[in-house]
Order: structure tokens, then sequence, then C-alpha cells
């Protein structure tokens, strides 16, 4: 085979299997707020969610378990207050690894404060994306 034409099948090759490989490691929209979309919703701090929200919080959490869904999750607590997507391990083969949403009871002001009563639902990366745990408050 002549140079020119080992190059190209080397080039087809690499550009033909990567691009499933980068497509399967995007995260999958959920459509939930950003941190700062709900930091900008905060009208005054300290911020307390509502006490019917709060109620459905915890009564959602009592229910919840292993592998459910993210709509099966939203239909027993409600929408997160935001949600984000998490990269690991760091380094050159970084991947998509889960997401995760976060529901604020209380929050004293935008910055980070560990004291804040929140309750976190953390989720892998599979196409269903199951719960994979839960920081309770």
């Amino acid at each position: 085979m002549r140079p020119a034409c080992s190059r190209f099948l080397v080039l087809a090759s690499v550009l033909c299997c990567s691009s499933p490989i980068a497509v399967a490691q995007q995260p999958i929209p959920d459509g939930t707020p950003s941190y700062v979309q709900f930091a900008d919703s905060i009208r005054e701090f300290p911020y307390y969610a509502s006490p019917e929200r709060i109620l459905k919080i915890k009564r959602g959490l009592a229910q919840i378990e292993r592998c459910m869904s993210k709509s099966q999750i939203q239909s027993l607590l409600g929408t997160p207050d935001f949600g984000q997507v998490s990269y690991g391990p760091k380094g050159p083969g970084e991947r998509w690894l889960g997401s995760s949403w976060t529901y604020y009871l209380s929050m004293r002001s935008t910055s980070v404060n560990e004291n804040d009563s929140t309750v976190q639902v953390c989720c892998r990366r599979p196409k269903t994306e199951p719960l994979k745990g839960v920081l309770p408050i």
C-alpha cells in the first residue's frame, strides 16, 4: 500500500471511531436551571423554600429508592432548584460521570455554606440515569 493511502485510512479510522465515543460522553440535558439562574431568582436572603415545597421534599425523600429515573425523582421531590453535570477523573481521560440536582430548603447567601439545608440527588451516567445516592437534609 502506498504511504498516502495508509495515512488516509488511519485518519478515516480515527474520525469514524472517535465520533460515537464523543457523542456518548456528552451529558443528556434535563432542563434543570443552572445555579446562576437559581441564585438570580432569589429576591432576598436568607432564602427559605415554601412550607409546601419543604413538605413535598421531605415526604418524597422517604420514598426514593436506588435506580429511580430522574422523572420518578422529580415527581416525588418536584423540580430541583438547580442541576449540574459532573466530570472526572481530572486529567486527559476526563469524561462525563453523571449529574446532580440540588434542592435548597434554606440558604443564607450566595456564598458557599455547608450549613445551608439542602438535599442533593446524584445520578450516574447511563441513558436512564438511575439514582446513585441521596444526601439528606
